[in-house]
C-alpha cells in the first residue's frame, strides 16, 4: 500500500519505501581504493567492512501508479542528496533507520523507522475532492533470517517479517492509523564486473484502520459513481519486484520493474479500486563525493 507520489522521494532519498510500494534500492557504493578489499562483502553475509559515513548525489525517476489499485498513472524524476551513516548495530540513511536488536550469524531482529511524504489528490480523479493523504512515519521490528547463501557467498536467499504501525502527522501530532506486516522472501545474485540482480516477493497483511485510510470512502464524500466504503482488515494484496544494479567505482545504477497484485485483497471492492494489476517502474544513477577512511562492520544484509 503506497504513499504515492511519495514513491518518488523513497526511490531519491534512500528511505524504505512505504507501505507495500518498498522499492528495493541498492545500497551506496562501498569503499574504493585501498579500502575495497576489506570492504567486500564476506561469504555467508556476515558483517562487513563499510565506511561509517558517505555522502553523494544522485538521479531517480520513476513511472508509478498514484496509489495501488488507481487507473492514473504519473511520472517523476529528480535529482538528490544522500548521506549514510553505519555502525555495527545502526544504519541510517540506507532503508531509512535501522537498528539490530539481537543478531546470529544468519538471523536477526530490528528496530525500523521509515517515513513518507504528504500525498496530494488534487490530481487523481478516483479520490477527486477527498482529503489529501497525510505524511507517514511507521516504526516498527523486523525479523531477518537468512535462509540460504552458497558457498562463494554470490547467491543469497532471505527471509524478512517486518511489522510496522503508521502514525499519521497533521494537526500538529501523531495519529495512529494502524498497522500491518509484510512477510517476504528476496533472492540475490552478485554477478562479475559489478553487476548484481535480484527478485522478491512479499504479502500485506494489514488492521482495518489501516486498509481503510487508503481505500475507505467516507459518506461526506460519496458521489454517484464512488459510493461509501469501509475497508475490512486481512490480506492487502501482494508485490514481484525484479532489479538489476551495477557498482563502478564511486558510481552506482540500478533499474527496478515491479507488479502490484490487489485480487482478493480484503479491500478489493472498494471504489477506489480500479484495476487489481499495477506496474511501477524506476531508475537510479548515484555518485559518492566523500566517505570516512575508517571502516566499520556493518551489518547489510
Amino acid at each position: 500500500m503506497n504513499r504515492l507520489p511519495a514513491c518518488a522521494l523513497l526511490l531519491a532519498a534512500p528511505l524504505a519505501l512505504a507501505p507495500s510500494a518498498a522499492v528495493a534500492t541498492e545500497p551506496v557504493p562501498a569503499a574504493t581504493g585501498p579500502a575495497a578489499a576489506s570492504a567486500a562483502p564476506p561469504a555467508g553475509g556476515a558483517p562487513r567492512g563499510l565506511p561509517r559515513w558517505e555522502w553523494g548525489l544522485g538521479i531517480a525517476g520513476a513511472w508509478v501508479r498514484d496509489y495501488p489499485g488507481s487507473e492514473h498513472y504519473s511520472t517523476y524524476g529528480l535529482p538528490y542528496p544522500w548521506f549514510t551513516w553505519r555502525s555495527d548495530r545502526v544504519l541510517l540513511g540506507h532503508e531509512g533507520g535501522r537498528g539490530v536488536l539481537w543478531r546470529r550469524p544468519a538471523l536477526a531482529v530490528d528496530a525500523v523507522l521509515s517515513a513518507n511524504p504528504p500525498s496530494s489528490t488534487g490530481d487523481n480523479p478516483e479520490r477527486a475532492g477527498m482529503p489529501d493523504l497525510h505524511a507517514l512515519v511507521e516504526p516498527g521490528l523486523r525479523l531477518r533470517w537468512q535462509a540460504w547463501s552458497s558457498a562463494d557467498g554470490r547467491w543469497r536467499l532471505n527471509v524478512r517479517l517486518p511489522w510496522r504501525a503508521a502514525l499519521a502527522i497533521y494537526d500538529g501530532g501523531l495519529h495512529n492509523v494502524g498497522s500491518r506486516i509484510e512477510p517476504g522472501l528476496s533472492l540475490d545474485h552478485r554477478l562479475g564486473g559489478g553487476w548484481s540482480w535480484g527478485m522478491s516477493a512479499a504479502a500485506t497483511f494489514a488492521e482495518r484502520a489501516y486498509q481503510d485510510y487508503f481505500y475507505g470512502v467516507d459518506p461526506a464524500y460519496a458521489t454517484a459513481t464512488r459510493p461509501a466504503y469501509e475497508a475490512d482488515g486481512g490480506y492487502g494484496g501482494s508485490h514481484l519486484t525484479w532489479r538489476l544494479s551495477r557498482r563502478s567505482g564511486v558510481s552506482s545504477a540500478s533499474l527496478f520493474v515491479r507488479a502490484e497484485l490487489l485480487d482478493d485483497a480484503s479491500f478489493a471492492d472498494s471504489p477506489l479500486v480500479s484495476t487489481p494489476v499495477g506496474w511501477t517502474i524506476g531508475f537510479n544513477l548515484s555518485r559518492r563525493f566523500g566517505a570516512s577512511t575508517h571502516l566499520v562492520n556493518a551489518d547489510e544484509p
